[in-house]
């Protein structure tokens, strides 16, 4: 997946540009009547985006894109603290509306309704709004409200303090990102934007603001502004001032890859880690149109990354972990529009399978005289019959069929607590039952689970989860844990055919990794059946033709469950036979 960190909607609708226009046009005149906001129509939204972000985010092969109003329409400068937070609430609305209509290719940042000199009670209402009710991934950080004057305090203040304190209670990362320029020294897209990154990074050099806030995340657009030219620069004036080395800061500031040429995409990479680099275009922003040298766009910067020749690990890092990581939300973001997606699936596969059953009874020209009790996939126990029978019963045999396998479809996406973010809570929206201990959580990254010889990625996890009626057990790890090792955990309250306990070996093929474990679902089995060393039906290892059918599910599906990283193991070939056993029970 390619996930683009930063995107704004530059392309808004008319409707939207003249409410803003007579707000301002108030602030001049109060005489003027309030201004009042036309929603613009769903259509109208999709002409913006299509024609525009999506169009060409499809084109370069992107997947998802991290949007958030348009930057210098924020004007954080209007110093009328209503006006602001008026403002950024239609903004952030506008972008949730843009999020329910292509919930698979955007998720939301907020805009906050910063004054210069004000008050942060409304930028972290905004914010705590933004993120419980509409479900946004982060927030933009203005450290210049003022407008190119730069009359706020430095971002260590402790002016700044109560929006840090709700961005690590909500885990959410913030992007640090000025408006316009009013001072005319300063060009805003190219001096003034610039400006603040540079200046951005240097203030959290002098601070120690990481110590008060060490799980606070920020990221510098721009490519960091001049920071990575001048980095030598940086690590002097720190030893200078006997202060940490720059590289300390980089576990919790990130820099994207908004830098329109070769040269600087090289740059970025050879002095900043990848672990620390978000891929980002800024796309339908600052510069547009093709370079006359190339014949590239300028904010095509996929073409720079590819370009920089990365191994696959790195490669993965920029383009999608590194922002799962620092975005976690992002991870329950993708998980819940891949769910409706998959479920939608569900229910025309459904009925699908159910036009063809009863168009084979009806061909066959048989009626099942003796229906096994509890059916088993691949039994033979099915009788043939002698003559049809077509009636009412085989209509309501339909709706109910069709109802139970709808509901146990439902409940394979619902019941096992999936997750598929780098480093995101449980994948749930926020009534679901269980709810992340922040405090404890832990992100294991790369899990590998084995299911019966086969390898299949694991779903990150935290291994911490407090839920109602659910629980997970504590990780058994080395002193230094690899970043293989996976979860370990039961789910007291998950479904018969899913697994219900885990446990983990050591790889003692391989000497060099004798401190890594893997994990092995292995099903609940009852005291005899353990003694008798059987199985039952639900346990059998996965017959070809259900491996078969999980994995053209799992093709029809992929657009929708990129990384969902279900195991095409015991877990799919028992997802299979459940589903189809709504017909044999019917029937």
């Amino acid at each position: 997946m390619i996930i683009d960190c930063h995107g704004h909607f530059t392309t808004v609708p008319a409707p939207h540009k003249k409410f803003r226009a007579a707000q301002l046009a108030r602030l001049d005149d109060p005489r003027l009547p309030e201004p009042v906001y036309t929603d613009p129509s769903d259509d109208a939204i999709r002409e913006a985006i299509e024609n525009h972000q999506l169009r060409i985010l499809r084109e370069r092969g992107g997947d998802m894109m991290i949007f958030s109003p348009q930057a210098s329409a924020m004007e954080h400068h209007v110093p009328d603290p209503a006006v602001a937070r008026t403002w950024a609430r239609v903004c952030n609305d506008l972008i949730y509306r843009v999020v329910s209509l292509f919930p698979e290719n955007f998720a939301g940042v907020c805009q906050l309704p910063q004054t210069p000199g004000g008050s942060l009670d409304a930028a972290v209402a905004e914010l705590r709004r933004c993120v419980d009710e509409l479900g946004f991934v982060g927030c933009n950080l203005n450290p210049d409200p003022s407008g190119g004057w730069w009359t706020s305090p430095p971002l260590t203040d402790e002016y700044w303090f109560p929006l840090y304190e709700a961005m690590t209670e909500l885990d959410v990362p913030g992007m640090v990102h000025v408006s316009a320029s009013c001072n005319p020294a300063f060009h805003a897209l190219g001096a003034h934007y610039l400006n603040a990154d540079t200046s951005a990074f240097m203030q959290l050099l002098q601070g120690d603001l990481f110590g008060r806030f060490p799980a606070l995340r920020l990221v510098i657009p721009h490519g960091g502004g001049a920071v990575p030219y001048h980095w030598g620069r940086y690590r002097g004036l720190a030893a200078r001032m006997g202060r940490p080395d720059p590289s300390t800061l980089l576990g919790n500031v990130f820099f994207d890859t908004c830098v329109y040429h070769q040269p600087g995409i090289d740059l970025l990479a050879r002095v900043v880690p990848a672990t620390n680099i978000l891929f980002a275009s800024e796309m339908l922003g600052a510069v547009r149109g093709p370079d006359p040298d190339t014949g590239i766009a300028w904010d095509d910067t996929k073409t720079y990354v590819d370009a920089l020749g990365l191994n696959k690990a790195d490669r993965r890092k920029v383009f999608e972990r590194n922002a799962r990581r620092v975005y976690p939300r992002l991870g329950a973001h993708i998980c819940g529009r891949s769910r409706s997606a998959v479920r939608a699936r569900w229910v025309a596969m459904t009925a699908s399978a159910l036009f063809a059953s009863r168009f084979w009874m009806a061909r066959t020209n048989s009626r099942c005289s003796v229906v096994p009790r509890t059916p088993t996939w691949g039994s033979s126990s099915w009788a043939r019959c002698r003559e049809a029978s077509i009636g009412p019963w085989k209509v309501c045999a339909n709706i109910a069929s069709a109802g139970l396998c709808v509901a146990w479809a439902t409940r394979l996406w619902n019941s096992p607590e999936i997750d598929t973010g780098y480093s995101s809570p449980v994948c749930s929206k926020a009534s679901a039952r269980s709810q992340i201990s922040s405090s404890s959580a832990m992100s294991v990254s790369s899990a590998r689970s084995h299911t019966r010889g086969t390898i299949a990625s694991s779903m990150t996890c935290r291994a911490s989860v407090t839920s109602a009626g659910v629980s997970t057990d504590s990780v058994s790890r080395s002193a230094s844990p690899s970043p293989n090792q996976a979860l370990v955990g039961a789910v007291t309250n998950a479904p018969p055919w899913a697994p219900t306990r885990m446990t983990t070996r050591p790889l003692a093929s391989n000497p060099r990794s004798a401190s890594r474990t893997v994990t092995r679902l292995t099903p609940k089995r009852s005291p005899s059946s353990r003694s008798e060393g059987s199985r039952s039906p639900a346990t059998r290892s996965p017959s070809r033709i259900s491996r078969r059918i999980w994995s053209t599910i799992m093709l029809e599906t992929r657009p929708a469950v990129t990384r969902l990283n279900i195991s095409t193991g015991r877990l799919g070939a028992t997802a299979v036979r459940v589903f189809l056993s709504g017909f044999m029970v019917i029937y």
